[in-house]
């Protein structure tokens, strides 16, 4: 279903780039850690009582739907545009808000001040692909699985094993194209 009365900022072509983003800003930065046999997991931020097992299971579910998501709106800002064509962007906001009978309580000046703090913030975060990277690991397996690959063994009691990485070694090829296309150069 189409909605006209929300905005978001998007493109299925960089979500590579939103997934790093929202691993760095939100999770990493806001989350509490816990270990168990010398790993580091993440304890998700929304529940009080959960196992380490949830925990995991939740952070691959945060990258599922990055890797899932469709902008369900009539009106969407390019994520790309914040960085190259600001003034598209700010368009898109005027007409979101025209549409919707809003009063826009900024001016361009003002939204490119932001703009500007927030597009350096991004710029920090490195986009790389890392194939060796445990956060790699986990983008691969919440690709796998996002595509109807199932893993041989306990993919939380086997991560970053040899085993694993065997494993996903094998989708290499598809996993980096995917990515690839998926990748917004900063």
């Amino acid at each position: 279903m189409i909605t006209d009365n929300t905005l978001s900022i998007g493109n299925n072509s960089y979500k590579y780039n939103f997934w790093k983003l929202y691993l760095h800003k939100q999770i990493l930065r806001n989350s509490k850690y816990t270990r168990i046999g010398g790993k580091k997991f993440i304890v998700n931020p929304h529940k009080q009582t959960i196992n380490n097992k949830d925990n995991f299971f939740w952070l691959i579910d945060q990258c599922r739907c990055i890797q899932n998501y469709q902008c369900p709106g009539k009106f969407q800002i390019d994520w790309q545009d914040l960085f190259v064509d600001p003034n598209r962007a700010w368009t898109a906001i005027c007409n979101f808000l025209e549409y919707n009978h809003k009063k826009n309580h900024i001016d361009f000046p003002q939204f490119k001040i932001a703009l500007d703090s927030y597009t350096k913030t991004c710029q920090v975060v490195n986009y790389k692909t890392n194939v060796n990277h445990r956060l790699f690991l986990i983008w691969s397996l919440a690709f796998l699985q996002n595509n109807n690959y199932t893993a041989p063994f306990d993919v939380f009691e086997k991560f970053g094993s040899e085993e694993m990485t065997t494993w996903v070694h094998k989708f290499r090829p598809m996993i980096l194209e995917y990515t690839q296309q998926n990748t917004f150069s900063i």
